[in-house]
């Protein structure tokens, strides 16, 4: 009897596919009907690709199609990711959903156009206006201004995050097409594409983060292709996003010496990572930091690792001197919940065939050593760097798989592969695909609210309204000035107040009462402002 054709990995990896989704529906919050038949659909899938990889060459021949369309595959696939996360992200705009990051970063546009150093009022705690490069120094986002120097709108920061987000495929593409060719190196690129963490994060509300896969995937192949020319400015402009992608290119350093480049260029690319992290979080940040931001980056490690110490070398010699302690953080319910989540679509064993897994080491030590909770949400932009090397060295592990088959059915292999990893993936995306979040103000009363006050007016207004509201340099919420906002000295700066009483319910009191409604039961009384009763369920008034 002959061999079988299809690796024994790679039936290993079907059957992982229940195995990985079923917590979901025995444990977990248990998806609906239709979730179930896609589930059920991508198995079936998967067993149907190696049935035919087994059976005959239906798969090889389908290898030799796509790979003359697979170049117009990739490019139509893209374009309708694009497409449809603008016309999501406009819609959601329309209805006036929580996009409170679009918000903040617009506004942050608006003020670099009136000679403010890309600040908003969102990030202080007494309404002045800030710069959020003390918080986060993203310098890469400025090649968005010159679009919006033409078109003032918060669409088009969405719409270059739809970009960016639908170019992940790309760099995965032609990473992957001398490996396995260019069929099953489209349907891998797209499974990267299609998990959640980046399918969904499109239309959901403007992140910096969003930048980052495609750029660190681009850096991936430079690093791959040894083109240090292209390296050099994929990973600058993946440095520019966020400052804390230095730690990642450390890791990266001994990837690359694994990956045999020599050791000067493996020490290169972590002394660039070291050096850019060192001087913008020590040099930098500080020369935009002022008295009114909400946080420094002496705070934001507290906050985020104060338990383990006051300054990184107090953490790191209290994580050495105590295991035990790092042992009980790391092995707790929340951990597994947390890596359960972020490992599902990528079926977890397939992410650590490859060395290109351990540059997530440092986003996902960050995340699980945090004592922020949201920092552990697999749909936070917190994990997208670590989902982006997971993913890439899942699909290498399977380009890996590909390789070790007989020649003259490697193509059919590959795609196989290929199939089943993108098969691993899909059944997520139901599960993700309802995602809560706080309720809209009815939109017809919002839109003629934002119509009513004037341009670059002083406005005090629920969170919802911050993108419509973010040309003007000052905008006040109670998620930014929280009690300050009732004080009555403070008001008077503004002016124009609006609350609507439902708010939002993560900021409700034990009686579910909104923070506002003080605020809104003193307006009545106060003489400096007029009731407008035209714009209901709104509570609104205007400075005399």
């Amino acid at each position: 009897m002959p061999p079988p054709i299809a690796p024994r990995r790679l039936w290993l990896w079907a059957l992982l596919i229940p195995v990985a989704y079923a917590p979901s529906y025995l444990l977990g919050t248990r998806p609906g009907p239709v979730a179930a038949l896609i589930a059920l659909a991508a198995i079936a899938l998967a067993a149907a690709a190696l049935l035919a990889l087994e059976r005959g060459q239906v798969l090889d021949r389908l290898a030799a199609r796509l790979d003359r369309a697979a170049p117009l595959l990739l490019t139509l696939a893209v374009a309708a990711y694009v497409g449809l996360a603008v016309a999501r992200a406009h819609a959601r705009l329309a209805a006036f959903a929580d996009l409170n990051q679009l918000g903040l970063f617009s506004q942050s546009f608006w003020t670099l156009l009136h000679g403010h150093p890309f600040a908003n009022t969102h990030e202080t705690l007494d309404g002045s206006l800030g710069s959020h490069w003390a918080i986060h120094f993203s310098p890469t986002l400025l090649v968005i201004a010159p679009v919006y120097v033409m078109w003032r709108d918060p669409i088009v920061l969405m719409a270059a995050q739809a970009l960016a987000l639908g170019l992940v495929p790309v760099p995965v593409y032609h990473l992957l097409v001398p490996r396995v060719g260019r069929a099953a190196a489209l349907v891998l690129a797209l499974a990267v594409l299609a998990i959640p963490n980046i399918l969904w994060a499109g239309p959901r509300d403007f992140r910096d983060a969003s930048f980052l896969p495609a750029l660190l995937l681009a850096t991936l192949w430079a690093l791959d292709r040894r083109r240090p020319g292209m390296f050099l400015l994929f990973g600058v402009a993946a440095l520019g996003v966020r400052e804390e992608i230095g730690l990642a290119f450390v890791v990266l350093g001994v990837y690359a010496l694994l990956a045999g480049h020599r050791p000067r260029v493996a020490l290169g690319i972590a002394a660039l990572g070291l050096a850019w992290f060192a001087v913008v979080v020590g040099v930098v940040m500080p020369r935009f930091w002022s008295p009114g931001l909400w946080i420094d980056p002496k705070r934001f490690f507290v906050d985020v690792l104060g338990q383990w110490g006051a300054t990184p070398v107090a953490a790191v010699r209290h994580m050495v001197t105590h295991p035990a302690d790092v042992a009980r953080a790391l092995a707790n319910g929340t951990t597994a919940r947390y890596l359960y989540t972020l490992l599902r679509p990528l079926l977890f064993l397939p992410p650590f065939g490859d060395a290109v897994a351990i540059v997530a080491l440092p986003g996902l030590g960050l995340n699980l050593l945090s004592r922020l909770p949201f920092m552990r949400g697999a749909d936070q932009a917190y994990s997208m760097v670590p989902m982006t090397f997971l993913a890439a060295a899942t699909v290498m592990t399977a380009a890996r798989v590909a390789q070790s088959a007989p020649a003259p059915r490697r193509a059919g292999v590959a795609l196989a592969a290929a199939i089943i990893v993108f098969a691993g993936v899909v059944p997520s995306l139901a599960v993700t695909y309802r995602q809560s979040e706080p309720p809209s103000p009815p939109a017809a009363a919002a839109a003629a609210l934002v119509r009513a006050i004037p341009a670059g007016a002083p406005v005090y207004a629920p969170v919802t309204l911050y993108p419509a509201l973010h040309a003007r340099e000052d905008f006040g919420c109670w998620w930014s000035v929280l009690q300050l906002g009732r004080d009555p000295r403070f008001r008077a700066r503004y002016a124009w107040i609006a609350i609507w009483p439902p708010g939002d319910p993560s900021v409700h009191d034990a009686r579910g009462a909104s923070p506002d409604q003080p605020l809104a039961d003193s307006l009545a009384l106060d003489p400096r402002f007029v009731a407008r009763t035209e714009f209901a369920p709104f509570i609104v008034y205007q400075r005399r």
